[in-house]
């Protein structure tokens, strides 16, 4: 019987545990006219060390999205697209880094959600996520979801590097098959 006390509160420990640390969360600004139309989000994290890898997931909806990353634009999303998923361990640096996201509503109840997961040089895996801890001079910040929670956030979204090759969509049109 204690045994299944045991493993309950495990469970439940466990439970608690993902839900605390799940993130991102859906965040959009209001002011006293309501949601902003073309507001910019940010926020500043400091790392010990320079990551050995890290990828930045950004994802809009009803709004576009343009991620910027200690004065570097990095991507856009598309107003009602996938995620996106980008590697940016190059652009993190030791010290005081700095993600902002330039947004635009369009009609509709718009809404962003972004995050950075990054591995130090001991492997250990850290991350922040939008919530209302963010900083927008538009308005207060309302956080209307946890995409931490969602099955399909943690699904494998579109990467993007930097020697992509962005003429895909053009010989995809084109391709007989």
């Amino acid at each position: 019987m204690k045994q299944l006390i045991l493993l309950g509160s495990v469970t439940f420990l466990l439970t608690i545990s993902f839900k605390l640390d799940a993130s991102p969360f859906w965040v959009w600004p209001e002011n006293k006219a309501g949601p902003v139309d073309t507001p910019t989000l940010g926020h500043s994290f400091s790392l010990d060390e320079k990551p050995v890898a890290a990828r930045l997931r950004a994802v809009g909806d009803f709004a576009l999205v343009s991620v910027i990353i200690n004065g570097q634009w990095i991507a856009e999303t598309s107003f009602f697209g996938q995620p996106i998923e980008v590697d940016v361990a190059n652009r993190l640096r030791k010290g005081k880094n700095r993600l902002v996201l330039m947004c635009k509503a369009t009609d509709g109840p718009s809404a962003v959600a972004t995050e950075i997961r990054w591995k130090d040089a001991e492997g250990k895996e850290h991350g922040i996520g939008t919530d209302q801890n963010w900083t927008s001079k538009s308005g207060e910040l309302k956080q209307t979801g946890d995409l931490g929670l969602e099955s399909w956030w943690r699904a494998p979204g579109i990467i993007i590097t930097e020697t992509d090759d962005y003429n895909q969509w053009e010989e995809a049109k084109t391709a007989t098959g």
